[in-house]
Protein backbone atom coordinates (compact mmCIF):
# COMPACT_ATOMS: atom_id res chain seq x y z
CA UNK A 1 0.00 0.00 0.00
CA UNK A 2 1.15 3.04 -1.08
CA UNK A 3 1.51 6.14 1.77
CA UNK A 4 0.99 9.66 1.72
CA UNK A 5 3.47 12.23 0.89
CA UNK A 6 3.53 15.48 2.43
CA UNK A 7 5.78 18.72 2.19
CA UNK A 8 9.10 18.82 3.80
CA UNK A 9 8.33 21.96 5.58
CA UNK A 10 4.92 21.42 6.93
CA UNK A 11 6.81 18.03 8.44
CA UNK A 12 9.41 20.51 9.58
CA UNK A 13 7.01 23.09 11.10
CA UNK A 14 4.88 20.53 12.45
CA UNK A 15 7.90 18.47 14.79
CA UNK A 16 9.12 21.83 15.68
CA UNK A 17 5.96 22.83 16.88
CA UNK A 18 5.20 19.11 18.81
CA UNK A 19 8.76 19.12 20.75
CA UNK A 20 8.67 23.04 21.11
CA UNK A 21 5.32 22.40 23.16
CA UNK A 22 6.21 19.64 24.65
CA UNK A 23 9.35 21.35 26.06
CA UNK A 24 7.33 24.35 27.11
CA UNK A 25 4.58 22.01 28.99
CA UNK A 26 7.51 19.63 30.71
CA UNK A 27 9.15 22.62 31.76
CA UNK A 28 5.47 24.49 33.26
CA UNK A 29 4.80 21.32 35.24
CA UNK A 30 8.60 19.87 36.13
CA UNK A 31 10.08 23.98 37.13
CA UNK A 32 8.62 25.37 40.14
CA UNK A 33 8.13 29.08 40.16
CA UNK A 34 8.12 29.31 36.21
CA UNK A 35 4.72 30.59 36.57
CA UNK A 36 4.65 34.34 38.08
CA UNK A 37 0.41 34.42 38.07
CA UNK A 38 -1.76 34.19 40.80
CA UNK A 39 -3.05 30.50 42.15
CA UNK A 40 -5.95 30.43 40.30
CA UNK A 41 -4.30 31.21 36.65
CA UNK A 42 -1.26 28.97 37.26
CA UNK A 43 -3.47 26.01 38.09
CA UNK A 44 -5.09 26.75 34.70
CA UNK A 45 -1.27 26.79 33.24
CA UNK A 46 -0.54 23.19 34.38
CA UNK A 47 -4.03 21.84 33.80
CA UNK A 48 -2.94 23.36 29.80
CA UNK A 49 0.01 21.54 30.24
CA UNK A 50 -0.74 18.05 31.53
CA UNK A 51 -3.67 18.00 29.01
CA UNK A 52 -1.00 18.92 26.04
CA UNK A 53 1.77 16.97 27.18
CA UNK A 54 -0.33 13.37 27.87
CA UNK A 55 -3.03 13.80 25.53
CA UNK A 56 -2.51 16.16 22.42
CA UNK A 57 1.23 15.29 21.45
CA UNK A 58 0.19 11.99 21.33
CA UNK A 59 -2.94 12.33 19.68
CA UNK A 60 -0.99 14.21 17.06
CA UNK A 61 1.70 11.70 16.81
CA UNK A 62 -0.63 9.22 16.04
CA UNK A 63 -2.63 11.52 13.37
CA UNK A 64 0.74 11.80 11.70
CA UNK A 65 1.10 9.00 11.46
CA UNK A 66 -2.37 7.63 10.34
CA UNK A 67 -2.33 10.60 7.84
CA UNK A 68 1.10 8.89 5.87
CA UNK A 69 -1.16 5.66 5.74
CA UNK A 70 -3.60 7.97 3.82
CA UNK A 71 -6.09 8.56 6.34
CA UNK A 72 -8.54 11.22 5.54
CA UNK A 73 -9.46 11.74 9.03
CA UNK A 74 -6.15 11.55 10.81
CA UNK A 75 -4.91 14.47 8.43
CA UNK A 76 -8.07 16.88 9.67
CA UNK A 77 -7.62 15.52 13.34
CA UNK A 78 -3.90 16.51 12.59
CA UNK A 79 -5.35 19.99 11.28
CA UNK A 80 -7.11 20.72 14.31
CA UNK A 81 -4.24 19.48 16.88
CA UNK A 82 -2.09 22.33 15.10
CA UNK A 83 -4.88 24.83 14.95
CA UNK A 84 -5.61 23.96 19.07
CA UNK A 85 -1.67 24.64 19.75
CA UNK A 86 -1.78 28.08 17.89
CA UNK A 87 -5.05 28.75 19.94
CA UNK A 88 -3.76 27.20 23.12
CA UNK A 89 -0.29 28.78 23.12
CA UNK A 90 -1.73 32.27 21.90
CA UNK A 91 -3.06 32.32 25.52
CA UNK A 92 0.48 31.54 27.03
CA UNK A 93 1.60 33.97 24.74
CA UNK A 94 -0.82 36.89 25.86
CA UNK A 95 -2.38 36.32 28.95
CA UNK A 96 0.58 34.69 31.07
CA UNK A 97 2.61 36.58 33.28
CA UNK A 98 6.16 37.35 31.65
CA UNK A 99 7.98 34.10 31.96
CA UNK A 100 11.08 32.51 31.48
CA UNK A 101 9.48 30.25 28.37
CA UNK A 102 8.45 33.42 26.62
CA UNK A 103 10.36 32.17 23.42
CA UNK A 104 9.06 29.36 23.71
CA UNK A 105 5.36 30.50 23.39
CA UNK A 106 6.48 32.77 20.37
CA UNK A 107 8.34 29.67 18.62
CA UNK A 108 5.28 27.75 19.07
CA UNK A 109 2.38 29.88 17.85
CA UNK A 110 4.85 30.66 14.75
CA UNK A 111 5.38 26.88 14.06
CA UNK A 112 1.87 25.88 14.80
CA UNK A 113 0.48 28.78 12.22
CA UNK A 114 2.40 27.92 9.89
CA UNK A 115 1.54 24.32 9.95
CA UNK A 116 -2.07 25.22 10.07
CA UNK A 117 -1.89 27.20 7.02
CA UNK A 118 -0.15 24.16 4.80
CA UNK A 119 -2.70 21.78 5.97
CA UNK A 120 -6.10 23.90 5.66
CA UNK A 121 -4.71 24.01 1.99
CA UNK A 122 -4.37 20.41 1.77
CA UNK A 123 -7.59 19.21 3.75
CA UNK A 124 -9.91 22.06 1.78
CA UNK A 125 -8.24 19.78 -1.36
CA UNK A 126 -9.90 16.73 0.35
CA UNK A 127 -13.17 17.11 -0.23
CA UNK A 128 -14.45 15.32 2.60
CA UNK A 129 -17.60 14.02 1.94
CA UNK A 130 -19.95 14.65 4.92
CA UNK A 131 -23.14 12.28 5.43
CA UNK A 132 -26.26 14.28 6.72
CA UNK A 133 -25.91 12.88 9.90
CA UNK A 134 -22.08 13.83 10.36
CA UNK A 135 -22.84 17.70 8.64
CA UNK A 136 -26.22 18.56 10.87
CA UNK A 137 -24.74 17.16 13.97
CA UNK A 138 -21.52 19.28 13.69
CA UNK A 139 -23.48 22.95 12.71
CA UNK A 140 -25.79 22.12 15.79
CA UNK A 141 -22.57 21.66 18.00
CA UNK A 142 -20.76 24.79 16.40
CA UNK A 143 -24.12 27.11 16.64
CA UNK A 144 -24.65 25.68 20.55
CA UNK A 145 -20.35 26.17 21.04
CA UNK A 146 -21.00 29.87 19.22
CA UNK A 147 -23.84 31.18 20.85
CA UNK A 148 -22.74 29.79 23.91
CA UNK A 149 -19.60 31.72 24.12
CA UNK A 150 -21.79 35.15 22.59
CA UNK A 151 -24.31 35.21 25.33
CA UNK A 152 -22.20 34.17 28.22
CA UNK A 153 -18.96 36.73 27.33
CA UNK A 154 -20.29 39.67 25.97
CA UNK A 155 -23.23 40.55 28.89
CA UNK A 156 -20.63 41.45 31.29
CA UNK A 157 -18.84 43.47 28.21
CA UNK A 158 -21.99 45.27 28.55
CA UNK A 159 -21.95 45.86 31.94
CA UNK A 160 -18.93 47.46 32.17
CA UNK A 161 -19.80 49.44 29.48
CA UNK A 162 -22.72 51.22 31.78
CA UNK A 163 -22.01 50.48 34.82
CA UNK A 164 -18.31 50.65 34.54
CA UNK A 165 -17.88 47.10 36.93
CA UNK A 166 -15.21 44.58 35.36
CA UNK A 167 -16.02 41.51 34.41
CA UNK A 168 -15.49 39.14 37.47
CA UNK A 169 -12.72 37.01 35.46
CA UNK A 170 -10.58 40.21 35.17
CA UNK A 171 -10.12 40.42 38.77
CA UNK A 172 -9.78 36.81 39.21
CA UNK A 173 -7.07 35.92 37.29
CA UNK A 174 -5.28 39.30 37.91
CA UNK A 175 -4.72 40.39 34.66
CA UNK A 176 -5.40 43.90 33.05
CA UNK A 177 -7.97 42.49 30.16
CA UNK A 178 -10.14 39.33 29.47
CA UNK A 179 -8.04 37.88 27.15
CA UNK A 180 -10.02 34.82 27.12
CA UNK A 181 -12.90 36.94 25.62
CA UNK A 182 -10.44 38.32 23.45
CA UNK A 183 -9.28 35.16 22.11
CA UNK A 184 -12.79 33.50 22.08
CA UNK A 185 -14.61 36.26 20.03
CA UNK A 186 -12.30 36.72 17.49
CA UNK A 187 -11.41 33.39 16.62
CA UNK A 188 -13.38 30.88 18.00
CA UNK A 189 -16.77 32.37 17.74
CA UNK A 190 -15.95 33.41 13.94
CA UNK A 191 -14.74 30.10 13.04
CA UNK A 192 -17.97 28.46 14.53
CA UNK A 193 -20.42 30.26 12.75
CA UNK A 194 -18.31 30.26 9.45
CA UNK A 195 -18.48 26.98 9.81
CA UNK A 196 -22.59 26.43 10.21
CA UNK A 197 -22.61 28.50 7.66
CA UNK A 198 -20.31 26.78 5.37
CA UNK A 199 -22.05 23.28 6.07
CA UNK A 200 -25.23 24.95 5.34
CA UNK A 201 -24.43 25.54 2.02
CA UNK A 202 -22.61 22.44 1.28
CA UNK A 203 -18.96 24.55 0.83
CA UNK A 204 -16.17 22.52 -0.30
CA UNK A 205 -14.15 24.04 2.70
CA UNK A 206 -16.85 23.72 5.92
CA UNK A 207 -15.23 20.24 6.72
CA UNK A 208 -12.00 20.90 7.40
CA UNK A 209 -13.57 24.54 9.90
CA UNK A 210 -16.01 22.10 11.37
CA UNK A 211 -13.37 19.16 12.39
CA UNK A 212 -10.56 22.29 13.36
CA UNK A 213 -14.12 23.43 15.94
CA UNK A 214 -14.88 19.46 16.59
CA UNK A 215 -11.01 18.98 18.22
CA UNK A 216 -10.70 22.29 19.74
CA UNK A 217 -13.58 21.69 21.30
CA UNK A 218 -12.93 18.19 22.59
CA UNK A 219 -9.30 19.33 23.44
CA UNK A 220 -10.27 22.46 25.30
CA UNK A 221 -13.49 20.99 26.74
CA UNK A 222 -10.56 18.70 28.56
CA UNK A 223 -8.23 21.46 29.50
CA UNK A 224 -11.43 23.01 31.47
CA UNK A 225 -11.94 19.65 33.11
CA UNK A 226 -8.77 18.98 34.27
CA UNK A 227 -8.36 22.90 35.11
CA UNK A 228 -11.65 22.63 37.26
CA UNK A 229 -10.43 19.12 38.71
CA UNK A 230 -7.03 20.91 39.71
CA UNK A 231 -8.59 23.99 41.25
CA UNK A 232 -11.17 22.07 43.16
CA UNK A 233 -8.39 19.94 44.63
CA UNK A 234 -6.37 22.73 45.47
CA UNK A 235 -9.32 24.71 47.53
CA UNK A 236 -8.14 27.12 45.01
CA UNK A 237 -12.09 27.52 43.38
CA UNK A 238 -15.06 25.73 42.41
CA UNK A 239 -16.87 25.71 39.08
CA UNK A 240 -19.82 24.32 39.00
CA UNK A 241 -19.62 24.09 35.29
CA UNK A 242 -17.85 21.15 35.32
CA UNK A 243 -20.52 18.63 33.70
CA UNK A 244 -21.09 20.86 30.86
CA UNK A 245 -16.99 21.25 30.22
CA UNK A 246 -17.26 16.77 29.65
CA UNK A 247 -20.54 17.48 27.57
CA UNK A 248 -18.26 19.56 25.03
CA UNK A 249 -15.42 17.09 25.35
CA UNK A 250 -17.59 14.53 24.66
CA UNK A 251 -19.66 16.04 21.87
CA UNK A 252 -16.27 17.03 19.88
CA UNK A 253 -15.34 13.81 19.80
CA UNK A 254 -18.77 12.85 18.73
CA UNK A 255 -18.86 15.13 16.17
CA UNK A 256 -15.34 13.36 14.89
CA UNK A 257 -16.59 9.80 15.12
CA UNK A 258 -19.69 11.06 13.42
CA UNK A 259 -17.29 12.61 10.42
CA UNK A 260 -14.83 9.58 10.73
CA UNK A 261 -17.99 7.38 10.11
CA UNK A 262 -19.52 9.16 7.03
CA UNK A 263 -15.84 8.95 5.53
CA UNK A 264 -15.13 5.29 6.17
CA UNK A 265 -19.25 4.75 4.41
CA UNK A 266 -17.84 7.19 1.25
CA UNK A 267 -14.61 5.27 0.94
CA UNK A 268 -16.24 2.21 0.86
CA UNK A 269 -19.63 2.82 -1.60
CA UNK A 270 -16.46 4.47 -3.87
CA UNK A 271 -14.60 0.54 -3.47
CA UNK A 272 -17.39 -1.03 -3.82
CA UNK A 273 -18.85 0.69 -7.61
CA UNK A 274 -15.07 -0.09 -8.69
CA UNK A 275 -15.55 -3.60 -7.94
CA UNK A 276 -18.73 -3.72 -10.35
CA UNK A 277 -17.76 -5.32 -13.67
CA UNK A 278 -18.68 -3.18 -16.46
CA UNK A 279 -21.29 -4.58 -19.22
Amino acid sequence: MKTQSFPARLLVFTGSAALLSALASGLGIGVPGVYRDNAFVRTAWLANDWVTLAVVLPALILSVYLSFKKSKLAQMVWTGLMAYLVYNYAFYLFGAAFNKLFLLYVLVVICGLYSLLLLVQHTCALNIPLSTYSRRYAMAYLLVIGLMLIGVETPPIFAFINTGRLPAIIPQTGHPTAIVYALDLTLVVPSCLIAVHGLWHRRYWAATVATIMLVKGAAYGLVLVAGTLLLASGGVARDPLLAFYILITLGGLAGLAAIGKAIKGAVHLATKKKAIPMS
